[in-house]
Parts: structure tokens; sequence; C-alpha cells
């Protein structure tokens, strides 16, 4: 996995940023709770992306990051939200669903691109 290791500073910020950008609107909308689950979902889905940059300019890739935002959005305004206290014990949830994000990009690109020489 190559990704970007040394991010410059701005796009740490960035990243920083659109965290807080989207908790705040999707907790004007719909509570801090619906919120905090938008950041999350929207917090692992930008990270794994961010992980596995350097696949995109690959089809699969761009394919796989919609599937997830569709997803994610089908089950954020399927479910009533109510994230427990203290929301630290939601990280093994967001973890997960990171690693699955990640496997799938793996996958499609073992897949599609063969075993890398």
């Amino acid at each position: 996995m190559n990704g970007i290791p040394n991010a410059p500073l701005w796009t740490r910020i960035a990243f920083s940023a659109m965290g807080v950008i989207a908790f705040a609107v999707f907790a004007y909308l719909g509570g801090t709770d619906f919120g905090g689950a938008a950041a999350f979902a929207i917090l692992a889905i930008s990270v794994a992306a961010f992980s596995r940059w350097d696949l995109r300019n690959r089809s699969y890739f761009w394919i796989i990051i919609f599937g997830a935002v569709a997803a994610h959005v089908i089950i954020l305004t399927r479910i009533r939200w109510v994230l427990p206290h203290p929301v630290i014990l939601v990280a093994p949830i967001v973890t997960l669903d990171f690693i699955l994000i990640v496997a799938a990009i793996c996958g499609a690109e073992q897949w599609l691109d063969g075993p890398a020489d």
C-alpha cells in the first residue's frame, strides 16, 4: 500500500476541517447523534480512500468509493442514531468500516490488476 504517507500540512488541515464541517452540518440537520454518525462515516471513507490514493486513476477505485458512499447514505438515513456515551465505543465499528473499504479496494486491485511483481 502506497497511499500518501507524507501528506502536506494543508491536506491534513483540509481533512480535519471536512470532518468538523460534516459534523456541524449533519448535527444541525438531524441532531448531534446523526452528526456524529455521519462524521464517522465520512472519516472511514475518506481515510480509506486516502490510504489507497495511489489507485485513484483506476475506475474500480472510484466505483468502490461511490458504493461505500451510497451504502453509508442508505444506512445513515434508515437508522435512528443514538451514539453510546462515551462515543469512543464507536471506534471498533468505524475501524471495521475502514478495514472493509480498504479490503474491497485491495481485493479489486488483486483481482483486476493481478498480484504485484
